[in-house]
């Protein structure tokens, strides 16, 4: 199995409230207790429930996970924003950057991502990169030049002083998002490894082997309990963002439980690879 770090996070979005949240992050933690999980297990609430979830995630061994953060210095007045001080105190583990979302309706480009990626280090947090593919660039045949694009701004300004163990990247691919799924079938574990083997090779263009092989690469896009088994069936995924899936504490430990299945069968066929 990859030494890599594996996670897979719960991204909760502005659909739970803080007491929906706070019950939720309960459930989970009882769903999980007296059992051995092979990766790591974030959540990422609405940022009004962060403190709320912060104290329920205490002695649970899951993460707490920010879904955003500024990414400018604090001198300045940012009326709504998330700070990196803030999720210091709070105690965040990582920060989500670069999700489809906030691309697409809060026009954040590749420049400000970098700078929220930085930010989040800055606070002892490891951002979560998200890249991915629309539909229409996918069958344009640009899947390849939107992932280098997405990358090289954020190696270009943090490449001279990153480490593996401070960064993990996401591919997620828009068209297979449950937001705007397209008619496409959702990819098939087979399909996210090669994809996840060709981003690996684009990072050692940009930054070299070493730090390419030390970053895990994590999968976001429609993950369920219905197919975490096959894509965690193989050594190529390391993770996943759980979005639909993990609206309800019944479905992420379903989810989780079918992640887990995979892995092991991963490690049963003498960890699986595309490359086998």
């Amino acid at each position: 199995m990859s030494k890599r770090e594996t996670l897979i996070v719960a991204i909760w979005k502005e659909k739970l409230t803080y007491k929906q949240s706070v019950v939720a992050v309960k459930r989970i933690a009882q769903g999980i207790q007296k059992k051995q999980w092979p990766f790591l297990i974030g959540i990422a609430p609405n940022p009004f429930a962060y403190v709320g979830v912060a104290n329920e995630l205490r002695d649970t061994g899951m993460r707490l996970v920010a879904q955003n953060i500024l990414w400018e210095a604090e001198s300045g007045s940012f009326i709504g924003e998330v700070t990196s001080s803030m999720l210091g105190e709070v105690g965040c583990d990582y920060v989500i950057v670069g999700h489809s979302e906030r691309r697409r309706y809060f026009h954040e480009d590749d420049n400000i991502i970098a700078r929220k990626a930085e930010a989040a280090i800055a606070a002892g947090a490891k951002p979560i990169l998200c890249i991915g593919d629309s539909k229409e660039e996918k069958e344009a045949g640009k899947t390849a030049d939107v992932l280098r694009r997405q990358l090289t701004e954020t190696f270009d300004r943090l490449g001279s002083v990153l480490n593996g163990e401070q960064l993990l990247i996401a591919y997620e691919p828009v068209w297979a998002i449950s937001t705007w799924r397209s008619n496409r079938p959702l990819p098939e574990g087979a399909e996210i490894a090669e994809l996840h083997a060709h981003i690996r090779a684009i990072i050692t263009e940009l930054v070299g082997s070493s730090l390419a092989n030390s970053i895990p690469l994590i999968y976001g896009g429609s993950v369920s309990g219905d197919n975490a088994a096959d894509y965690f069936s193989y050594e190529e995924t390391e993770g996943a963002l759980v979005g639909g899936a993990s609206k309800t504490p019944e479905s992420f430990l379903a989810t989780l439980a079918a992640a887990k299945r995979g892995m092991e069968r991963r490690a049963s066929k003498g960890n699986a690879s595309i490359h086998d």
